[in-house]
């Protein structure tokens, strides 16, 4: 859940509804969602936690407990807005003191809702208060942890869950004057081993050729993105057990044959003064044949969709211990988006394909629905640059300009498909390969609406397109905050 101040495009799968050219003054703090999970407007949570995680009271039995870790920044690095915290109409934290800063409470297991707050220019249209909200499943006994990063100056704000190793890991460095110096947790040190600034100098290892797994062992890959206009980045180094493995860049992988049982990972770029701490540290119980795909930027399993992709282009990829960088540029500018038969299998058009009827869903949805929805920053996109969605191998819906679509969903699984046409009269736009196709098998329950996100960024180089599932209460948020349209353009 991603606010930026940048043009963007917003594709939504969820419940009722819809988007219009004008948006009208909307008062976030009156809508029911963000009564139900903030506190009143003006007032305020108590202090971000200062104490150590050693000193916090110990969870009580059949409690769960919630942790918020925040960092908010002004301009060069400067403390940012104030960011308050409220779980289920109530404040429990605020941290205005500190760039980095934590709080945590206690729920009783169940569903409950989290909101952070904070006044980010850009981040609601027309809105003071800029609100995310997530829906959290506490389960007794243990703790769910969420990053918020609040960036006045570029319009940033944004809320994931993040995994409890992470978690952890910075619930035990904060809080902190600087940087926290996450390498020096016991999270850390259990799975990097040395510190991340003290790497292995000398040749990098070459990259792992990917093969059928051993007997008796798992294939893991560790990789990082294939830019298509040869952008590096910075090296990730990739640590499995205290014992550094290689690194990754963008166009490259790590491919590891592992033994069953729990692996610690850990991956780390080099840090920069007053930048966000790039280190991440997580584990994986390994199962015996079986293939797994990490993402080294997050540490976090890949979705399905990813994981496709990218099984066909390593297949693909030049086969050399010492790649060709020069063959990689060629091969990455050829190997591009999804294949014909993965389009086909999803349901999805060739481009310039006439596009289905649709229906304008008016009226109450009832439960479950699926909507779709593009909010686009271009008056509208060139045909061949449509967002098409598939639902269980059936084109549904092709988005070329602010616009939604709904239909009726069934209760049960279902598979869902979002691809993003990449081509456009004067070539191809700049979007990442492994992004453009989105595939994701869902869970359709009565009562709970669905949400999917897709974004387009434009800046000077082009079109940048991603899709993530979305957190079903910042779903419901945009649904509400955005009037419905009971036509569609075509």
């Amino acid at each position: 859940m991603v606010w930026r101040m940048a043009g963007a495009a917003l594709l939504v799968l969820g419940g009722g509804m819809g988007l219009a050219g004008q948006t009208p003054v909307v008062d976030p703090y009156s809508l029911p969602m963000v009564q139900a999970a903030c506190g009143a407007e003006g007032a305020s949570g108590s202090q971000t936690s200062a104490g150590s995680h050693d000193g916090e009271a110990a969870l009580k039995p059949g409690m769960a407990r919630v942790y918020v870790i925040t960092e908010t920044r002004g301009l060069f690095g400067s403390l940012g807005e104030p960011v308050r915290l409220g779980m289920d109409g109530h404040w429990f934290g605020v941290n205005h003191t500190k760039v980095y800063g934590y709080s945590y409470v206690d729920v009783t297991p169940g569903v409950h809702h989290l909101c952070v707050a904070a006044r980010v220019r850009g981040a609601l249209p027309h809105a003071k208060h800029a609100v995310l909200l997530a829906r959290v499943d506490a389960v007794a006994g243990q703790s769910k942890f969420f990053y918020n990063q609040t960036v006045r100056i570029a319009g940033v704000f944004t809320l994931r869950a993040i995994s409890a190793d992470d978690g952890a890991m910075y619930a035990q460095a904060l809080p902190s004057s600087g940087i926290p110096k996450l390498w020096k947790t016991a999270v850390a040190q259990a799975a990097c081993g040395a510190d991340p600034n003290q790497m292995p100098s000398g040749p990098v290892p070459p990259p792992k050729l990917p093969g059928p797994a051993e007997a008796g062992k798992a294939l893991v890959y560790f990789f990082w993105g294939i830019p298509q206009f040869g952008g590096q980045g910075s090296p990730i180094r990739v640590a499995v057990d205290r014992r550094w493995i290689g690194e990754t860049q963008q166009r490259s992988y790590l491919a590891v044959q592992m033994d069953t049982g729990v692996h610690r990972f850990c991956t780390a770029s080099k840090l920069f003064l007053g930048m966000k701490p790039t280190l991440h540290v997580g584990q994986l119980d390994v199962v015996a044949g079986k293939t797994y795909f990490v993402d080294t930027s997050t540490l976090e399993p890949v979705e399905r969709s990813a994981a496709t992709v990218w099984l066909r282009r390593i297949a693909a990829m030049p086969k050399s211990d010492t790649p060709d960088v020069k063959a990689l540029k060629r091969w990455t500018r050829r190997n591009d988006y999804a294949s014909p038969d993965e389009l086909r299998e999803c349901g999805l058009p060739a481009s310039g394909s006439t596009a289905p009827a649709m229906d304008a869903g008016t009226g109450t949805p009832a439960a479950p629905r699926i909507f779709f929805l593009l909010r686009s920053d271009t008056k509208r996109l060139h045909r061949y640059n449509a967002v098409n969605a598939g639902l269980d191998g059936r084109w549904v819906a092709s988005l070329r300009s602010s616009s939604w679509y709904s239909q009726p969903i069934a209760t049960g699984q279902h598979e869902v498909c979002l691809h993003m046409e990449p081509r456009s009269r004067h070539g191809v736009l700049m979007i990442s390969p492994d992004t453009s196709l989105y595939l994701g098998l869902i869970d359709a329950a009565d009562d709970v609406n669905l949400y999917f996100e897709s974004t387009i960024m434009t800046d000077e180089f082009g079109f940048e397109y991603a899709a993530t599932r979305m957190d079903p209460d910042e779903g419901a948020l945009l649904v509400a905050y955005y009037p419905r349209v009971d036509t569609l353009p075509r």
